[in-house]
C-alpha cells in the first residue's frame, strides 16, 4: 500500500512538473516570436523608408539577398627624386591579391567572410582590411594594406637595384568619404551594394575627403652599400566631382563617378640609414577616387555585376614626384529570396 501511494504522488508530481515545463518552454517561445516579430518589423519599417523619389530609386523585393563575390585587387608604387640631396628613382608593384567571399544581408544589413586561396597554401604574406559603406546621401571606404610582395626596381645615385619579393615593407592606410547633393534620385548603393534599384537615369555633383598615410621601407641589405629606405607619406585633401547611373532597358545600370581632391595638408620624408630629409609638397598635389559598375537584373530574383574602385595619389615637380595607384575589382552574382 506504501509503495502504491508513494508510486501515485511520485507520477502526479512528474506530471505537474512536465505541465510547467512545457508552460514555461510555450511561454519563452512566445516571447521569442514576439521579439522576433518586434525586430523585424522595426527592420523592415527602416527598410522601406522613403527617403528618395521613387520615381528614381526603389527597394527590391525579397527580405534576403545572397551573394557570391570574386574580389581581384593590387597596387602600384612610383618615386622619383633628384634635388640634390637624393638621386634616384623606384617602380613598384605587389601581387595580383584574389579573393572570394560569401555574403547575406536581411533587409539592408548584411554580413560577409571572405577566404583569400592563396594563404592557405601559404603562398601569400599580404594582409589587406577594408570596410565600404554605400548610402544614398553619403559614403566612405576604409582600406588597411600591409604587403611584403611589392617588387620592382629601383635606381640610386646611378646604381641599378632588382627588388624582389620580400625586399620591401609597404604599408597604407587609406580613408574616402563622399557626400551626394542629389541623393534623393541617384543612388550609389544601386550600383555597388544592389541594395536599392535605381529606376531611371540620374546623376549628382559630389564633393569628399581623402585621408592617405602610410610608409615604404626596405628590409635588410636590399640596396647594398647605401643602407635602409624608408619614405613617409601623409595627405589629407578635399574637392568635388561628378557621379551618374545610366539605366537601359530597366534590367541594366551603368555607373562612372570622378572625385578628384586638392591636398590641403601634408606630412612627408625620406630616410636614408639616419638621414632624415622632409619632402615638401609641390602644388598641385591631387587624389582622385574613380568608381565604375555594371549592374545587370536578370529577373527579380537573380542579378550579377561588376564593380571598380580605384584611387590615385600624384604628387611631382621635377624634384620630386611621387605615383601611388590602389585599384579593384568585384564580380557579383546574387539571388534575392
Amino acid at each position: 500500500m506504501q509503495r502504491t501511494l508513494l508510486f501515485f504522488f511520485l507520477s502526479v508530481g512528474f506530471l505537474f512538473a512536465a505541465n510547467a515545463q512545457n508552460n514555461l518552454r510555450r511561454q519563452i517561445e512566445e516571447r521569442v516570436e514576439q521579439r522576433v516579430g518586434w525586430v523585424d518589423s522595426v527592420v523592415t519599417s527602416r527598410y522601406y523608408r522613403v527617403k528618395y523619389d521613387t520615381a528614381y530609386i526603389g527597394r527590391p523585393e525579397g527580405k534576403v539577398t545572397l551573394k557570391l563575390r570574386t574580389n581581384i585587387s593590387g597596387s602600384t608604387f612610383r618615386f622619383e627624386r633628384n634635388d640634390g640631396v637624393l638621386s634616384g628613382k623606384s617602380r613598384l608593384h605587389t601581387q595580383t591579391r584574389g579573393t572570394i567571399s560569401v555574403g547575406a544581408s536581411y533587409r539592408g544589413i548584411s554580413a560577409s567572410i571572405s577566404l583569400n586561396p592563396a594563404k592557405l597554401g601559404g603562398k601569400s604574406k599580404d594582409n589587406e582590411y577594408a570596410l565600404n559603406v554605400f548610402k544614398n546621401r553619403f559614403g566612405f571606404d576604409i582600406n588597411y594594406q600591409d604587403t611584403k610582395t611589392m617588387s620592382g626596381s629601383a635606381t640610386l645615385d646611378g646604381i641599378d637595384y632588382e627588388m624582389v619579393a620580400g625586399s620591401v615593407d609597404f604599408r597604407m592606410f587609406n580613408v574616402n568619404a563622399y557626400y551626394v547633393f542629389n541623393g534623393k534620385r541617384f543612388s550609389y548603393p544601386a550600383a555597388f551594394t544592389q541594395s536599392y534599384i535605381q529606376k531611371r537615369s540620374a546623376g549628382s555633383w559630389l564633393i569628399g575627403v581623402t585621408y592617405l598615410g602610410g610608409r615604404i621601407k626596405t628590409i635588410g641589405e636590399t640596396l647594398e652599400g647605401v643602407g635602409t629606405l624608408r619614405i613617409r607619406e601623409g595627405y589629407l585633401s578635399i574637392g568635388g566631382g561628378y557621379a551618374y547611373n545610366f539605366v537601359y532597358k530597366k534590367r541594366w545600370l551603368f555607373h562612372l563617378s570622378v572625385l578628384p581632391t586638392l591636398v590641403v595638408g601634408s606630412w612627408n620624408d625620406v630616410r636614408l640609414d639616419d638621414q632624415r630629409t622632409k619632402m615638401k609638397t609641390p602644388f598641385p598635389h591631387i587624389n582622385t577616387t574613380t568608381r565604375a559598375a555594371i549592374n545587370y537584373q536578370f529577373n527579380k530574383k537573380y542579378f550579377a555585376g561588376a564593380t571598380l574602385m580605384m584611387n590615385n595619389s600624384l604628387m611631382g615637380n621635377r624634384s620630386v614626384f611621387v605615383d601611388y595607384t590602389r585599384w579593384y575589382v568585384r564580380l557579383i552574382f546574387g539571388i534575392r529570396l
